[in-house]
């Protein structure tokens, strides 16, 4: 069976209200929270030496950007209405994989907001742009292999539950 007909037969099982909500749920969020993250490691590759305040400027702008989208996505996952309240109803047995994400990302949120409070404080005294990069670049690893484990819930909850293969 394709990927889109085990969604669909998912999806199926959804009211009309919910499957609205999952179809804007994920997609727009995921790629806005991408985005964010790509713009961040941009930002960072950028060379610093002798432009500093542009540098600066730039990591501020693309961290902020991040921490926005990482809200969004805190709201989006929390709804009582969306994808992963489904996976609770229709998987009970991943509600502590899920209850954990949820912890790990809120984790996540705080430290994007460490940061932006560290990059504050760079302004005004000497900026370790090394140091900097390397904390921004250890949040943005994080977030990939906490993406990487949400895809694995997310794909457990379809792949295991609904019979694939049966």
């Amino acid at each position: 069976m394709p990927a889109s007909e085990k969604t669909d037969s998912i999806r199926s099982l959804m009211s009309d209200e919910r499957r609205e909500v999952v179809a804007d749920d994920n997609p727009t969020q995921h790629i806005r929270l991408t985005f964010s993250m790509h713009r961040l490691e941009n930002s960072l590759g950028h060379a610093a030496p002798g432009r500093e305040s542009q540098w600066l400027a730039d990591v501020e702008s693309a961290l902020e950007l991040l921490i926005v989208a990482m809200e969004e996505s805190q709201e989006v996952v929390c709804r009582d209405d969306g994808l992963i309240e489904e996976i609770k109803y229709t998987a009970p047995r991943l509600l502590p994989r899920i209850d954990s994400l949820r912890d790990e990302f809120e984790g996540l949120v705080h430290q994007a907001k460490t940061l932006r409070e560290q990059l504050h404080m760079s302004k005004q005294s000497h900026v370790a742009f090394a140091d900097l990069r390397q904390r921004m670049d250890w949040l943005l690893s994080a977030l990939k292999h906490h993406q990487a484990k949400e895809k694995d819930v997310i794909y457990e909850a379809m792949h295991i539950d609904i019979g694939v293969g049966d």
